[in-house]
């Protein structure tokens, strides 16, 4: 009897290529890879307006500054440096319906609202045209995700001083 050699033919060949491709990507993914070098890098320093924000939600999360930002479930050079808290009155809140965004309903709001302002410092490349600051572009006007370990909230950013 001849013992059988198993050959490797055409098709185990792309196989194994192709999972080799997605090891590497999700290697790439995952364990960072070749990182965003900054080639001129400087500090901006920029505010952001989260308006009608419940007094409560800032009396705990006022405790937390300084604290760094997160972008991508990962530390971004990025860090919430202060809060300042302005009270406001809101007469009406419109909440849209998760699974139908036609249907608006108005709530009519129970105790005190502030307006917060965050003043963050980060990182960015001086050389860019776009001030990138983690997965946002940083622009006076833009909206802005201010989002740390401990709490998120959606703003407008109202000031950037960035260095040219």
């Amino acid at each position: 009897m001849q013992k059988e050699r198993k050959r490797i033919n055409i098709v185990d060949i792309i196989i194994i290529l192709v999972i080799l491709a997605v090891a590497a990507f999700f290697g790439m993914k995952f364990f960072g890879g070749a990182g965003k070098n900054i080639a001129n890098p400087g500090e901006i320093t920029f505010t952001v307006l989260v308006e009608a924000v419940p007094a409560e939600s800032y009396e705990n999360l006022k405790d937390t500054l300084p604290s760094k930002a997160i972008a991508g479930g990962s530390y971004i050079d990025c860090e919430i440096k202060s809060v300042t808290a302005e009270p406001c009155i809101v007469n009406k809140i419109e909440r849209t319906h998760m699974n139908n965004p036609y249907v608006i309903t108005e709530v009519a709001p129970g105790g005190d609202y502030v307006n917060l302002t965050f003043t963050i410092t980060a990182t960015v490349n001086l050389d860019s045209i776009l001030t990138e600051v983690g997965t946002q572009e940083v622009r006076v006007g833009r909206s802005h995700i201010v989002k740390t370990k401990h709490f998120e909230f959606t703003g407008t950013i109202l000031t950037v001083d960035r260095a040219e």
